[in-house]
């Protein structure tokens, strides 16, 4: 992978983890499969817990 790609990659899981709304609709928006997006933001021991619904995940501080 090149540095680009990596840096590419760390974009898309950062913009995934920071945003409520859906990885479906997040990777729809950029273009790219779904399941692809979810392991990357979910594989790797970053969210422990159930990540079925939404409200397992953390929410934005509101700016």
């Amino acid at each position: 992978m090149t540095a680009p790609e990596a840096e590419l990659r760390a974009d898309t899981v950062a913009l995934a983890r920071a945003s409520v709304r859906p990885v479906v609709r997040i990777a729809a928006e950029l273009g790219m499969n779904h399941e692809t997006l979810f392991r990357r933001v979910y594989v790797g021991g970053h969210y422990p817990h159930d990540v079925t619904t939404r409200s397992a995940l953390p929410c934005p501080s509101p700016t």
